[in-house]
């Protein structure tokens, strides 16, 4: 599925994806993506940061 995405999604969470337009704010282990607070999982958490640092 994730193949199908375009990539200004990304996998945050074995159990979410987040499209990196709507992302708000970024803590440590919690993103905020409009009124959603989503957690990042250990396991995404690494290429996560990594995605946000080529798009700033």
């Amino acid at each position: 599925m994730t193949g199908c995405l375009p990539e200004l999604f990304v996998r945050v969470h074995k159990s979410y994806m987040v499209s990196m337009k709507f992302i708000r704010r970024v803590d440590q282990d919690t993103i905020c993506a409009d009124k959603y607070f989503i957690p990042i999982g250990n396991s995404c958490r690494a290429r996560f940061f990594s995605r946000l640092q080529q798009i700033e």
